[in-house]
């Protein structure tokens, strides 16, 4: 408004208008921002689903389980931009205290110190996430119980270096990872069982089929034997 490259204004008329333009430029600022916002939003939730369908559709393709366990960790650190995703499993039934690291990402990454390890162990036995508070310049990491129907089977690890939390949207979508985690140890579990029961199962048909082919072989042999001990026995009959 004139006069320019000044901060006079020479008609009321044209401060209200000044005023009205700042108005309208502010709401309209605004109101954009919003909506790249919601776009963004929008586009994390695209990545994150289709993470997502991309873990079930490996799966229900059959993996091996350490192909799904590395795909597991190696999606929750692209989605979250962590630094470090490892997944902890117990190195035996009977001592469910002692943890190993089942798949990490990066590859080649050091494994867990004692303090990581006792909070891994935390977590697996609350049944809940435990996010301990990191000190200064330390690392935020977030630990999750991987847990089937009946128990806790492992640990998922997240970690990221430059501090940053993970929010209860971050953390029920890092509870859905471990549930994935947890169904391909299920399903591995169930593979297992089966293959011993298909073992048992042949072992018994096998046990079966020698016990009928011995007890075949041996039938004549051993009637033979008893019509001749019979007939010996006979006092009737002169030998």
């Amino acid at each position: 408004v004139p006069p320019y490259l000044t901060f006079d204004v020479d008609a009321s008329d044209h401060a209200v208008s000044l005023v009205v333009y700042l108005g309208a430029a502010l709401l309209i600022g605004t109101l954009t921002a919003r909506v790249r916002e919601g776009a963004a939003a929008a586009e994390r939730e695209r990545d994150r689903v289709r993470q997502l369908y991309a873990l079930n559709a490996a799966l229900v393709g059959g993996a091996t389980l350490g192909d799904l366990l590395a795909a597991v960790v190696e999606r929750v650190a692209t989605v979250f931009g962590a630094d470090r995703c490892r997944i902890l499993l117990p190195t035996a039934q009977q001592d469910r205290r002692d943890l190993a690291v089942a798949a990490a990402f990066p590859p080649g990454s050091p494994p867990p110190q004692a303090g990581e390890v006792a909070a891994a162990r935390s977590a697996l036995g609350q049944h809940a996430a435990v996010n301990p508070r990191p000190g200064p310049g330390q690392p935020f990491r977030v630990y999750l119980p991987i847990a089937t129907a009946d128990r806790p089977v492992g640990v998922l690890q997240a970690e990221r270096a430059d501090g940053r939390g993970f929010g209860p949207a971050d953390e029920a979508l890092l509870a859905t990872f471990a549930g994935q985690a947890a169904l391909a140890l299920e399903r591995a579990r169930l593979a297992d069982e089966a293959a011993t029961a298909a073992a048992l199962a042949e072992s018994d048909r096998l046990k079966t089929a020698l016990l009928s082919a011995v007890s075949h072989d041996l039938r004549t042999p051993l009637a033979s034997i008893k019509a001749a001990a019979t007939s010996l026995l006979d006092e009737s009959v002169g030998w």
